[in-house]
Formats: structure tokens, C-alpha cells, sequence
């Protein structure tokens, strides 16, 4: 069962990038598909390769999570698991004011629930995962910035991007699901 995950330097209320990672060894390879809940935004890179950027929405009242197929990026032997995933401060209080990301339920804290399946190899959150806080990013809302932008933000990242980062184990809160009963009915795919 995937528990909630945070890391132990996150501060609430700010924005920041995280790294959250975890290496599985695949004997068996076999249909794979790992369930994902992040707050707000993640990136899911399985063996270097980017996988899913998901939004995750959710409401106050109803959370979503992401089903991924990891099967084509599987291999025999050992495969990293990487989200990175967005923490984005609380929407504040103010009516009819323009604030980035008005679509995206957030609020202000850190998590990362993951379960599912890597071949023969369960990846459900828990305290195996090693978590980090992104150095040398800037998260930016730039509404004159011309493109499609998928996630509603973009990233300004310096030359020590990724780059030396100090990963520490996951802080593990409580499991979001229970598949084998419906008394978490809130959880919507």
C-alpha cells in the first residue's frame, strides 16, 4: 500500500521542486503500471526517461491520481524510479485577483503517493524512498512568455541544476487508498 511521503527540509507554503527516487530490481518483467497522487505537479522519469507529466488535479473534496504505464520503459535488472515534483504555495484569499495556476487545488504542503507495480517489484511509497530538495531552480509564472506550456509554469534552472543534491529518507505519513474496501470513496482516477 502506497503511504504519503514528504521530505524532512520541506518548508510549507513555498515553491520548490523536489526529487523523490526509488531503485527496484526487476526480475520478472510483466504489464506495469504505477497509481500517482502529487501535490500539485510531478514528472515521472522511469530509467532517464520521461514517462508522464501529470497534473493531478483535485479539489477540496475529491482527490485524482494518475494510472501510468510504465511498461515500455521497463528493463531486467535494476530501474530507478524519479518524480519531481512540484510543492506551490496556498492561493490566497483575495477575490477576483489574478493567481498563477487557478485551475490547480493546492495547499502550500509537500506529498507524493505512488503504488502500483514494476514487473515482479512493488514501487508503493513508503520508507525505502530517498527525497531531495532541487538546487539552482526558480519556479516562474511569466504570462508574457510565448509557447504551450503544458504545466502552467515554467522552470528557470541555473548551471548546479541536479547536481550534487543531497537525498535524504522520505518522512512517511499515512496511506491515501485501500484498495480492498471502498470507505475511501474521495480517491477518483
Amino acid at each position: 500500500m502506497g503511504r504519503l511521503i514528504t521530505s524532512p527540509v520541506a518548508v510549507n507554503n513555498e515553491n520548490a521542486i523536489y526529487v523523490f527516487k526509488k531503485t527496484v530490481d526487476v526480475k520478472t518483467l510483466c504489464e506495469s503500471t504505477v497509481n500517482v497522487y502529487a501535490d500539485a505537479r510531478y514528472k515521472l522519469f522511469v530509467n532517464g526517461q520521461l514517462c508522464a507529466v501529470g497534473p493531478c488535479r483535485r479539489s477540496s473534496e475529491t482527490g485524482y491520481y494518475d494510472a501510468v504505464d510504465v511498461t515500455p520503459y521497463l528493463k531486467q535488472g535494476e530501474n530507478e524510479f524519479i518524480f519531481r515534483v512540484a510543492q506551490l504555495i496556498q492561493r490566497p484569499p483575495i477575490k477576483n485577483a489574478f493567481f498563477p495556476l487557478e485551475s490547480v487545488m493546492r495547499d502550500g504542503s509537500l506529498g507524493l503517493c505512488v503504488w502500483g507495480n514494476a514487473g515482479d517489484c512493488a514501487v508503493d511509497t513508503d520508507e525505502t524512498w530517498l527525497c531531495a530538495k532541487e538546487k539552482d531552480i526558480e519556479i516562474c509564472f511569466d504570462r508574457g512568455i510565448r509557447g504551450y506550456n503544458a504545466v502552467q509554469f515554467y522552470e528557470r534552472v541555473g548551471a548546479d541544476f541536479g547536481k550534487n543534491l543531497e537525498f535524504l529518507p522520505a518522512v512517511v505519513g499515512d496511506a491515501l487508498y485501500d484498495l480492498d474496501t471502498e470507505k475511501d470513496s474521495i480517491w477518483i482516477q
